[in-house]
């Protein structure tokens, strides 16, 4: 649950980013438009896989907490992309390894950082 909810304030943290570019009309903006898009994708994939898991563990008989609903973000994204089809472009199996959440932890800390940078 914590990659989830870390993947979703990178998200957010894009889509703020890409507007705040776009409105400033920066020519990075679509750039960073781009990158906020995967990052949505990429969220909504791990939250389609923690979902799918909690499902697998209250079909088991474990107890499992219910998700809270999730917000649209802000501004608009892409096409919705099958998490099956985000995993297997990631190279992620059906649950994500700590380390493929650690890569790509670091690759967003990056983004971040590229982020300010422009700022």
């Amino acid at each position: 649950k914590e990659e989830v909810a870390k993947a979703k304030a990178d998200a957010d943290l894009f889509l703020w980013a890409a507007s705040t570019l776009a409105a400033e009309g920066h020519p990075k903006a679509a750039a960073m438009r781009a990158e906020a898009s995967q990052k949505t994708a990429a969220y909504q994939a791990l939250q389609a896989l923690l979902e799918d898991a909690e499902k697998g563990m209250a079909f088991s008989g474990a107890s499992a907490s219910p998700s809270p609903p999730v917000a649209a973000p802000a501004v608009a994204a892409p096409a919705a992309v099958p998490a099956a089809a985000v995993s297997a472009s990631m190279g992620m199996a059906a649950t994500p390894s700590k380390e493929e959440v650690d890569a790509a932890k670091s690759e967003a800390d990056l983004y971040v950082w590229s982020a300010n940078t422009l700022a």
